[in-house]
């Protein structure tokens, strides 16, 4: 990383819980810890926010990786780390308003959207692949004729100004291309003039007129509700309009205008069956536009929260809202309203939290110094943080399943990862039927694939059973060649004519990298006094051992002696099965007293 060789990191460091906390904290959350600390950078020198942080599989390799963009220098730069050390870079033209990571139907590796102005920056392997552009929305033709006649130098800059400022009185100035909002709101005739000389150089006499700028973007899954399905991307822009753009072709396939700026979406359901958009005004309050697959009406719904909206988030069963006075509020996934709490401290930050192996699902709810953990709108756990926390992600992060990565104030960021074996539960339940009986369980409705499946397998069931015997009876039969091959094969122990005397038995322990060959041997008659030795083949640039040749004591009759060997695989991602020859050689002979050889088992690769 840039400017940071020298940073110091702090790992396995101790989580703080509160001794006793306040409004809805109590001590049974002090044991057992279900938080672990991981990594810690108390200086990372990045500068960023929450809707510009992601994770995601970038590579391919099955290490999940934390995508950022840093705004701490001029031209901000889009990152991405490994843990919490930095492995590439790529500048961005101007400030983007979000980020997110999403899979294409032709592509096993997530492409990266950075949302910058109207247009979508697509990035491949951290790479530019492609940009997508929003058309503009009802821009007025007079507006682009002045802007072209003033970059053909046909008009002056007075007159340009004064065909703007017509258009201003007579549309409203947000309906304005952005470039012509931003050169009528310049003090005096001079920086005008500059600007506009500035725009011929750079533009070639050519100037992209638009009055869309994206604020917030998410993405959903299109059919199937799986990590490496297609994706649909889910854009807001600040007229009021949302897009959805499909992933493989980047094109528009749905679009609607709500009455408001969105500053933030939280999609549920899946693109091709139903689907609900719950959508955070800037202006306060929330829309929900919600659409069925038999009905090509959008219905639009309004929550009346009468406050801002400051964050919002989606679990299994509700969608969690935070508000500018500090009110929690759990709504149903169709939006009716369930619960709310008026909390005392200020709400910095809601983030989902999905823990599959368990099936818990909730909202961790932020503060400044503090993250509280609330399934089905009780508080089932509290973390104590040290430092100002700035905003928080939870998600997979290198090959751990529940990571939270917190972003401090002071460009700190730490790495907590969550227990196995800890368990979520609310101690202040009192006895009787659990509250989930009294609630309407959310029960999928059968897609369409479902449906053409289940009548495929009732109208060819005969069919399918005699696939399925005979794939089983294939099955068989390639299993029983395969053992008889095995047993037929000449690749065990390989005595040699005067080798009869000794009786060799090999171990090999370990998982990989490192593993240990035990020899034994047992003379099983009285041999000549001569020097003998162990020896061992195998293949340099895969394998390392720590003895190549191992000098026999003096060999008495019935008496075991054991060796020991140690073989390190110098490359486990390659998940190659090299072959290993053990000799045992005596004084004045060429032919060995007895030889063998083995394949090795596929090495686990480290994780230190």
């Amino acid at each position: 990383m840039e400017g940071n060789s020298s940073v110091k990191r702090v790992s396995l460091a101790t989580i703080h819980y509160p001794k006793a906390a306040t409004g809805n904290q109590e001590s049974e959350f002090l044991t057992p810890k279900k938080w672990v600390r991981l990594l810690f950078e108390p200086d990372t020198g990045i500068v960023s926010i929450k809707d510009c942080v992601s994770t995601n599989d970038i590579t391919g390799d099955g290490d999940h990786k934390l995508v950022i963009v840093d705004f701490a220098e001029t031209q901000c730069r889009l990152k991405l780390l490994k843990g919490l050390n930095f492995i590439t870079d790529a500048h961005l033209p101007d400030e983007p308003a979000g980020v997110v990571t999403f899979y294409s139907e032709d592509s096993q590796m997530p492409c990266v959207a950075v949302a910058i102005g109207n247009s979508l920056l697509i990035y491949r392997n951290m790479k530019p692949y492609y940009r997508c552009n929003v058309d503009p929305v009802d821009l007025n033709p007079t507006e682009i004729s002045l802007w072209t006649a003033a970059m053909q130098k046909q008009i002056g800059v007075g007159t340009l100004v004064e065909g703007l400022s017509n258009l201003r009185k007579t549309d409203s100035i947000t309906k304005m291309s952005w470039k012509s909002q931003y050169f009528l709101s310049l003090p005096n005739l001079h920086l005008q003039e500059e600007t506009l000389s500035q725009l011929i150089s750079n533009s070639a006499a050519k100037l992209n007129l638009t009055n869309v700028f994206i604020t917030c973007l998410t993405t959903m899954k299109r059919n199937l509700n799986n990590d490496k399905c297609p994706d649909i991307i889910v854009i807001g822009t600040e007229l009021g309009a949302i897009y959805c753009i499909d992933s493989s072709a980047f094109n528009v396939v749905f679009h609607t205008v709500i009455e408001g700026t969105p500053d933030k979406i939280v999609c549920i359901g899946e693109y091709d069956s139903e689907w609900r958009f719950f959508i955070a005004l800037r202006e306060g309050d929330c829309i929900i536009l919600r659409k069925k697959p038999s009905d090509t009406k959008i219905n639009k719904t309004n929550l009346n929260l009468r406050n801002y909206v400051t964050a919002i988030c989606q679990t299994q069963t509700q969608v969690v809202i935070a508000s500018r006075d500090n009110k929690l509020i759990f709504c149903s996934h169709k939006g009716k309203k369930q619960s709310e709490k008026m909390l005392s401290e200020t709400i910095i930050d809601l983030e989902a939290f999905h823990y599959r192996p368990r099936l818990y699902s909730g909202a961790m709810v932020v503060f400044r110094n503090r993250i509280d953990l609330y399934i089905d709108g009780q508080i089932v756990d509290s973390m104590k943080i040290d430092s100002p926390i700035k905003w928080v992600k939870f998600g997979k992060m290198g090959r751990e399943e529940a990571v939270l990565i917190v972003g401090h104030q002071d460009t700190a960021i730490g790495l907590h990862v969550f227990r196995r074996t800890a368990v979520l539960e609310n101690s202040k339940q009192q006895a009787g039927p659990p509250d989930a009986q009294s609630k309407r369980m959310n029960v999928p409705k059968k897609t369409k694939i479902y449906v053409e499946q289940c009548i495929r397998e009732r109208e060819n069931t005969a069919k399918i059973f005699t696939t399925y015997q005979r794939d089983l009876f294939m099955l068989r039969l390639q299993i029983s060649r395969s053992f008889a091959e095995m047993t037929n094969i000449n690749s065990g122990m390989l005595p040699t004519k005067d080798s009869e005397k000794l009786d060799v038995n090999l171990e090999l322990n370990g998982f990989g990298p490192n593993f240990r060959i035990n020899i034994s041997i047992t003379p099983s008659a009285e041999m000549p006094s001569h020097k003998r030795w162990i020896a061992f083949g195998y293949d340099k640039n895969e394998y390392k051992m720590d003895h190549e040749l191992i000098p026999l004591c003096q060999i008495i009759t019935n008496a075991t002696m054991s060796y020991t060997n140690s073989v390190e695989c110098l490359h486990p991602e390659n998940a190659t099965q090299g072959e290993i020859k053990i000799y045992i050689l005596a004084e004045n002979r060429k032919a060995p007293l007895w030889m063998t050889k083995f394949e090795m088992p596929v090495s686990e690769q480290s994780f230190v």
